[in-house]
């Protein structure tokens, strides 16, 4: 994320860590990770809402994100899905303080 910070995590799953990097140069990073297979999310929709964002300056303000997938039962280990803004569901609300 550029120019904006993380303000809170709201629901961490089950077995997963969290770390927020930064911010540096106007860049902060979130890195979470699943501790085991079994601590796999069935569906995207646990991560609804799973944080809160602040906007610190409009202008520049951009996110990102991506999910690598793992799995054993295939040939292809990895999947990495990548996503934009213009992806991400983003809500605004009242009580963002600066």
């Amino acid at each position: 994320m550029h120019c904006g910070r993380f303000a809170a995590i709201n629901h961490i799953p089950d077995d997963w860590s969290a770390e927020v990097l930064g911010p540096s140069s106007e860049e902060t990073k979130l890195h979470m990770e699943a501790g085991h297979g079994t601590s796999m999310l069935f569906q995207s929709a646990a991560l609804n809402e799973f944080i809160t964002v602040l906007d610190c300056e409009s202008s520049c303000f951009d996110i990102s994100g991506s999910v690598s997938v793992f799995s054993y039962d295939t040939e292809e280990h990895e999947r990495k899905i990548l996503f934009k803004q213009a992806d991400l569901i983003m809500k605004e609300t009242s009580h963002n303080a600066k």
